[in-house]
């Protein structure tokens, strides 16, 4: 399909088909650089030292020309194909799981409307929402962030109401054991639909100075931080590791008060200190989703930047299946695997958001 799609794109943008896009797809010439005879020093001027490593690993393993060759299709893709025009996958059992999602998400955000409860699209759903104003076609979740206060609403206020209707909030999923520090799940019977929503929740923390000079101190009190987390979990309540994560912060002067408000996103379930600024957060603003408008961050591009990096606009090179069951079979399929028509479950979802 990508390699259909890059192609066909390539020829409507009228370049001229240079010889070797003719008899191979994937033209290793496009990102040589220096060719397989780069003696050692300029290999570590050109690649550095982990980069010179890893070539002569894979040199060693022979899987240097399958790399290289990787490495030019995505070149082409990136460089000939506009990723923002990729159509909704064709693939129905997919679609029809994003379509139960999205009905999920619909009711979620009635719910928190009602309860005056701030969250926004996060990770996967808001690139789907800048890139490609809807679902990444590959993508088979739904993924939002609430301040932590809201998030601890989440629990008493919205629980016992979706409850009513089938929908389960807690933490962990069908298949692990996160606790709700990393995050919450609202399950729509998930393990026969796939239909499944994560809620992360997002810490503010007061600085003295802004994010650009704070972040390396910010980067060592998480990371003092899960240490800590990592080895009690298992052993330690919520309440008492959040007081614990205050302490690592509390340790630095740079933190506790300031004019400067900075947004830690959910370390316990990254394991990283991924974090943004009050500007490029609040206040929010509506983007389209599936045609419909939902909540984002102020500064959606700022926002991704820091998730994805620079490159969040360029085909992923990994992660297209990530939600796999451990037989090894796709989220997706849940429902034909289970006999379950998915249909009559997104119509069930939709009478469920008219009833609210």
């Amino acid at each position: 399909f990508v390699l259909d799609y890059a192609y066909q794109q390539y020829t409507i943008a009228n370049y001229s088909t240079p010889y070797y896009l003719k008899y191979s797809i994937t033209p290793s010439i496009i990102v040589q650089k220096g060719g397989d005879n780069m003696g050692f020093v300029d290999s570590i001027k050109t690649r550095g030292i982990n980069g010179t490593i890893r070539q002569g690993m894979l040199k060693a393993l022979g899987l240097d020309k399958q790399k290289e060759e990787i490495d030019s299709l995505y070149y082409y893709l990136n460089s000939f194909c506009d990723i923002t025009s990729l159509p909704p996958t064709k693939n129905k059992n997919l679609r029809d799981l994003q379509l139960g999602i999205l009905e999920l998400l619909k009711i979620f955000h009635k719910l928190c409307k009602k309860h005056n409860l701030t969250y926004w699209l996060e990770n996967g759903n808001l690139l789907g929402a800048y890139r490609h104003k809807g679902f990444i076609p590959w993508d088979d979740d739904m993924d939002v962030a609430m301040p932590r206060e809201d998030y601890e609403k989440v629990i008493p206020l919205l629980k016992p109401e979706l409850e009513k209707y089938g929908i389960i909030v807690g933490p962990g999923g069908i298949y692990d054991d996160r606790d709700i520090l990393q995050r919450l799940g609202v399950n729509y019977k998930t393990a026969e639909t796939g239909i499944w929503m994560d809620i992360f929740p997002v810490d503010l923390i007061k600085s003295n100075k802004p994010l650009y000079k704070a972040r390396p101190i910010v980067e060592r009190a998480v990371n003092e931080y899960l240490d800590y987390y990592k080895k009690n979990r298992k052993r330690l309540s919520p309440s008492a590791l959040s007081e614990k994560k205050a302490y690592f912060f509390s340790k630095y002067e740079e933190f506790g008060d300031g004019d400067h408000s900075i947004f830690l996103l959910y370390p316990e379930f990254d394991e990283k200190a991924h974090c943004v600024s009050k500007e490029d957060l609040f206040p929010l603003v509506e983007m389209e989703y599936e045609g419909i408008m939902f909540p984002v961050p102020n500064n959606t591009p700022n926002y991704l930047k820091e998730y994805y990096g620079e490159s969040f606009m360029a085909f992923p090179r990994t992660g297209i299946e990530h939600h796999l069951d451990p037989d090894g079979s796709t989220a997706a399929t849940r429902a034909i695997r289970h006999g379950i028509d998915m249909e009559k479950e997104i119509q069930h979802l939709k009478e469920i958001y008219d009833s609210i």
